[in-house]
């Protein structure tokens, strides 16, 4: 990756969509549907990590 990860869009997208799933967890929701939110949005920051092109 060629630039900072904080500046990458993606990692902060991710990190929200995990703070949702905790928050899913955290109210009481059923902890399936919260660990799927939770691994959705960690793929997500992997495969940013894993990225080192551009869209072009």
């Amino acid at each position: 990756m060629s630039k900072p990860w904080y500046t990458s869009k993606t990692v902060w997208l991710g990190m929200l969509i995990i703070a949702g799933g905790i928050a899913e967890y955290i109210a009481g929701l059923p902890a399936e549907a919260s660990a799927a939110t939770i691994i959705a949005g960690c793929l997500g920051i992997v495969i940013r990590f894993m990225t080192d092109q551009p869209i072009t």
